[in-house]
């Protein structure tokens, strides 16, 4: 069983953050603020930086703490250190830590933005579940199709809205049940619009109904900067403990970000912000441009790869209106009525009786093997990225 460190009793050995990416750099901020020694191990340490240890070095710290840093890689960290020899009883994680560590993120002690993740009690069953092919890493939860901007390259294809509204919290939350029923380990659930911010009842009611499932490692919701969460709203992130706010930093169009951000941090909400420095392939932060949404005629081969190679399919899977979907594009771009619904194919509707009259393996059968497919669904067919573009980020139709 993985234990999480526990700084109270902190018997001052050193410490190994295994990781030297994003989430590692927080959990290592988090070490130095409470005045404990560190050092960070990767496999290919020697290759990255000389103040990060090779796996094959470890052996010279044979009375150290080693705390897994990567939300992506934790599954395989955690055997990697097994297969090495390495006791479990030095194997921690440190959500703590993470929390501290992240809490001044936005002042540039780090230029990079983490894929936040679950150190929590439930770490073991995420283990069991991924090993028996069951987890999502992180899944869209939108809340509204409304927005402050009109963004030219948004991926959740706003503009194409003329009447938006707010999302159903109730056909939402019967849908998540269901995800849940089925077993499923979420690391990150990502409350967004739109602008989340626009619908905050959806917001506070979603934080407090699920704030106590172990289910989920973390909640968050990534904000224009363009509204400022109103204290029953901030109250119900504090009672969750484990939600954070990512600030896209769009400039002077987020003209309220920093007095959103002072009243959160006096909250003691961690914040966010994207810097310029953040906008890189390797965070997934950077804007493409998809292309108009209408129907492209490239070939079956050349769908496959770039299903095979997009991020949104793999990360970003969205719930919208109580069906799952692969990416927001797809979402957004039947519930527009622009891509055809072809149920089973582009979705799975949740919240329907023959799934709601599933045992809890089928489901979870159904469900994984929507989300784990290796072939395209047909929605893949209006989206266009054969320039691979970097598009704008937050430019505005006029």
């Amino acid at each position: 069983m993985i234990r999480e460190f526990d700084i109270k009793k902190w018997n001052k050995k050193k410490i190994i953050v295994y990781g030297f990416g994003h989430d590692g750099k927080i959990i290592m901020n988090g070490i130095r603020k409470v005045g404990g020694d560190a050092v960070f191990c990767d496999s290919q340490g020697e290759l990255k930086n000389t103040n990060v240890i090779s796996l094959e070095e470890l052996s010279d710290f044979e009375d150290s703490n080693i705390i897994i840093g990567s939300s992506k890689y934790c599954i395989e960290i955690y055997h990697i250190l097994l297969n090495n020899n390495i006791s479990e009883k030095r194997i921690f994680t440190a959500r703590n830590l993470y929390l501290i560590g992240l809490d001044d993120i936005g002042s540039g002690s780090f230029s990079s933005v983490p894929d936040y993740f679950s150190y929590s009690e439930n770490l073991q069953k995420l283990i069991t579940e991924v090993i028996n092919g069951w987890s999502l890493y992180h899944i869209d939860v939108v809340n509204t199709e409304v927005c402050t901007l009109n963004c030219r390259y948004c991926g959740s294809l706003i503009p194409y809205y003329k009447h938006p509204l707010n999302v159903s919290f109730d056909s939402q939350c019967n849908a998540f049940d269901e995800l849940l029923r089925s077993g499923c380990c979420i690391d990150v659930v990502d409350i967004i619009g739109g602008e989340p911010f626009l619908n905050q009842d959806f917001l506070r009611k979603f934080l407090l109904r699920y704030k106590d499932c172990q289910q989920i490692g973390v909640f968050q919701s990534i904000t224009n900067g363009t509204v400022i969460p109103e204290d029953t709203t901030i109250e119900a992130m504090k009672e969750t403990g484990r939600f954070f706010v990512v600030f896209s930093n769009y400039g002077c169009l987020s003209y309220k970000q920093d007095e959103a951000i002072e009243k959160l941090r006096k909250a003691g909400i961690p914040c966010m912000v994207l810097s310029e420095e953040d906008i890189t392939v390797e965070n997934n932060t950077y804007w493409i441009d998809y292309g108009e949404l209408v129907h492209y005629d490239n070939n079956s081969n050349y769908n496959q790869e770039m299903f095979d190679k997009c991020r949104d399919a793999k990360y970003c899977h969205t719930l919208l209106n109580g069906r799952l979907y692969i990416c927001p594009r797809i979402a957004h771009g039947v519930n527009l009525g622009l891509i055809p619904e072809q149920l089973d194919d582009n979705y799975i509707d949740l919240i329907d009786d023959e799934n709601q009259g599933c045992t809890e393996d089928e489901l979870r059968i159904k469900i994984g093997s929507f989300l784990k497919r290796s072939s395209y669904p047909t929605g893949c067919e209006y989206c266009n990225k054969e320039a691979g573009n970097k598009a704008c980020r937050a430019e505005q139709l006029k």
